[in-house]
């Protein structure tokens, strides 16, 4: 536990200042924006995107860690997406200054650079790689695709999309989104794409960070 001593703390027209969510100091001063958060924390594996892309704005509660809407975005199409900042992780051997099998995680801004992080035991998970260079973070879905007027949308409550028709439920197969994707696992590249150029399916690389982060969070 950190101990920390602050000469005053006032609101405006120094009233008191509450703090009903507790106190934390980001991480090399980022502020909250891009930082992964605490494990076990309110608010941990997703957080404030430092560079929101065109077409995608942050929904109600978003910069707010107490909020369920804490790091969520909705693009243009109604797609609700989170992003995951990027981070460092540590897996305990119980002689690295973790007992066995432990994950730590810290915020991308914990360390200088990666050679840094390296250097006291911490690796920058290979999600935050693509062809070579460092990336700030990722937006993933927050629900399941489903087919929203002929794009592959992230929405809540959506009728699932699939690479086949299920049964006689209307626009579940790839081939009704715009384009007609072939209805094949290949065709989900396809249909990631109706929501448009930048988007992809999400790598094997995205999946093992939710889930590190997911077991790190419990």
């Amino acid at each position: 536990m950190s101990t920390a001593v602050f000469d005053n703390f006032a609101a405006p027209n120094q009233q008191p200042a509450n703090f009903p969510y507790g106190i934390r100091i980001a991480s090399g001063n980022t502020n909250g924006i891009n930082d992964i958060g605490v494990a076990g924390q309110r608010g941990f594996g997703v957080g404030i995107c430092p560079r929101v892309p065109s077409g995608m704005g942050g929904l109600q509660g978003y910069n707010d860690p107490a909020s369920d809407n804490y790091g969520n975005y909705q693009y243009s199409d109604g797609s609700v997406m989170v992003w995951i900042p990027a981070f460092y992780y540590k897996v305990g051997t119980g002689s690295n200054g973790l007992v066995l099998n432990k994950i730590d995680v810290k915020p991308f801004s914990a360390y200088a650079d990666v050679a840094t992080a390296n250097a006291a035991g911490y690796a920058l998970h290979r999600a935050f790689y693509d062809g070579g260079a460092i990336q700030e973070g990722f937006f993933y879905d927050k629900y399941i695709t489903s087919n929203n007027n002929g794009i592959a949308s992230s929405l809540r409550n959506g009728i699932v999309l699939t690479s086949a028709q299920r049964g006689s439920i209307a626009n579940t197969a790839y081939s009704t989104l715009t384009g007609s994707p072939a209805n094949t696992l290949g065709g989900s590249i396809a249909a990631a794409k109706t929501r448009g150029s930048n988007f992809f399916c999400a790598s094997l690389f995205n999946f093992k960070a939710v889930a590190l982060l997911s077991v790190a969070h419990a």
